[in-house]
């Protein structure tokens, strides 16, 4: 084994171990670039982007709630309730969200029904083809926008 090949195995193994470690964080990413003698801009933002954390929750990770406690006294309590915060008002806003479907729905629905009714009431009267046109024009209204929503529903899912 050459003695490049040495350093890089050596390089790789102690990188390695300190992803294992999980204790690196940005600051001391330079620390272990300079410790694995890495002069190499490029292989330096290598290091730096393979270090990088990605989260999806809302609340941070433990050890940057740390960091927010060292910066200012209360800061991770106060992070902690500002994001629970934001949670109750995004469930307040989806929950008006619905209502406000909900209520379109039902309000279409009535109108629906009216244009039902009032095409079956002209054509028992006398107004028979008025009377039909309003009732196929509501009825295909009707069915027309359910499956079209139906369509929608199925094409998100997927």
């Amino acid at each position: 084994m050459s003695e490049e090949e040495s350093k890089q195995k050596d390089n790789d193994n102690s990188v390695e171990k300190r992803e294992e470690s999980d204790t690196v964080d940005p600051d001391s990413v330079g620390e272990l670039a300079d410790a694995l003698d890495i002069e190499d801009p490029e292989e330096r933002k290598q290091l730096i982007a393979k270090f990088s954390q990605i989260t999806s929750s809302p609340v941070p990770p433990p050890k940057v709630l740390k960091g927010y406690e060292k910066v200012v006294d209360g800061g991770a309590k106060w992070l902690m309730e500002y994001t629970k915060a934001e949670q109750l008002h995004r469930h307040k806003m989806d929950r008006k969200e619905l209502s406000y479907y909900s209520a379109g729905q039902i309000f279409g629905f009535i109108l629906g029904l009216i244009g039902i009714g009032g095409g079956l009431y002209l054509a028992l009267t006398g107004a028979t083809w008025f009377g039909f046109a309003a009732f196929f024009t509501s009825l295909v209204s009707l069915v027309g926008l359910f499956v079209y929503n139906k369509r929608e529903e199925s094409k998100k899912d997927s």
